[in-house]
């Protein structure tokens, strides 16, 4: 039997990043380029929360595999 990694931390940020990812648009009115950052960002955003939460529903997920999707959620 092998220790679960301590995913609380990760838990926190990732519920935290998923909050903002479902904000309203905040480019309207903005330019084209600004909205295209914007945009990017968000579908980055999307993949790390996605990501972090396929580590936390996994049991076997290692101390590194935590480490890494907390890098990217935070």
């Amino acid at each position: 039997l092998v220790n679960q990694a301590n995913k609380d931390e990760l838990t926190r940020e990732t519920n935290a990043l998923d909050v903002l990812t479902k904000e309203a648009d905040p480019t309207v009115g903005k330019t084209t380029s600004t909205a295209n950052a914007y945009n990017t960002a968000k579908q980055e955003a999307i993949s790390a929360v996605n990501n972090a939460k396929t580590v936390i529903g996994n049991q076997n997920a290692t101390t590194d595999d935590v480490s890494t999707a907390l890098a990217s959620v935070k």
